[in-house]
């Protein structure tokens, strides 16, 4: 890091406190302690927080108005930080950037893109997206969608943009209280026809079978339902699996547990608790070559 650059994040770091709005611009900061962003729905805010039974810090996204903690999406999670002196605020090229009071950098959206007029905002979806202001405000500089942590979100693409190379893929915490990358992640496979693969580090442990027209094959409950409705694309510039919900009423999540399972949860306002909805692998079949090659049950 050059002694301009530090000097300059130092000074606007500590300049100028974001108010609890759903964006921030290149003269704000988001500190530890008081910062924060919520979307215009008021159903996500952005912020830093530690988990349970834990004293680090992390920038993270989580529902706002459910008692229950649930984080979305975390930044930092490969570098926790050990103190609340950390603040959330630009470069001079228009990145997002966490670093503490000493300079250290614990996080950057390590856009490619230069930003003239920098904004960063939480949007109802809960995708965090840096734009340009100056510009259009559709073309996102980067988007925390593109880079998702163990939750897949309504309106996020799961899998392969094949023009640029990315993957965008769920990768599980470390454990209920440590949101470092754990032992599994669940990706689209493209050898052969695409399908959905948890590998456990290098062994494949559960499969969804191919995308058959309709649902991926071994997923029976994959159907059509009341809470949300899905897309598969498949083509020469795109192979992703992505799902919308059919009303606002209804809160539901799709994350990779840190145990391996690929659960969907829906909110239940009466009991203020996560109801599962589904769950995979749901039977001895999804596990991926459980009878060894060539074989059957």
């Amino acid at each position: 890091m050059s002694q301009q650059w530090l000097l300059l994040a130092l000074f606007s770091a500590f300049a100028a406190p974001s108010t609890a709005g759903d964006s921030m611009t290149a003269t704000d900061s988001l500190s530890d302690g008081g910062g924060a962003l919520v979307s215009s729905n008021e159903l996500y805010k952005l912020g830093f927080f530690s988990p349970n039974n834990s004293n680090r810090r992390y920038l993270g996204i989580w529902y706002y108005k459910i008692q229950v903690q649930t984080v979305v999406w975390v930044a930092n999670r490969e570098h926790p930080i050990l103190d609340r002196t950390s603040v959330l605020n630009f470069t001079e090229n228009g990145t997002l950037v966490i670093l503490d009071q000493t300079g250290t950098v614990f996080w950057s959206s390590s856009s490619a893109t230069n930003t003239s007029s920098p904004v960063a905002r939480l949007l109802d979806s809960g995708n965090l997206v840096l734009m340009d202001g100056a510009g259009d405000t559709n073309v996102f500089a980067w988007q925390s969608f593109d880079h998702p942590t163990d939750t897949h979100m309504p309106g996020m693409k799961f899998g392969w943009d094949l023009r640029t190379g990315l993957n965008r893929y769920l990768t599980s915490w470390k454990s209920a209280d440590d949101p470092s990358p754990g032992d599994y992640t669940i990706m689209i496979d493209l050898h052969g026809w695409p399908q959905v693969l948890t590998p456990d580090l290098s062994v494949v442990t559960y499969r969804t079978g191919p995308w058959n027209g309709i649902r991926w094959n071994g997923v029976p409950k994959l159907t059509a339902n009341s809470i949300y409705n899905y897309t598969y694309v498949s083509n020469n510039d795109e192979v992703y699996y992505m799902y919308q919900l059919l009303s606002d009423a209804v809160v539901t999540r799709l994350f990779l547990d840190h145990s391996g399972a690929f659960e969907r949860v829906v909110w239940d306002n009466g009991t203020q608790l996560w109801t599962k909805y589904l769950s995979g692998p749901n039977d001895m079949c999804n596990s991926y070559g459980l009878c060894g090659p060539y074989s059957s049950l």
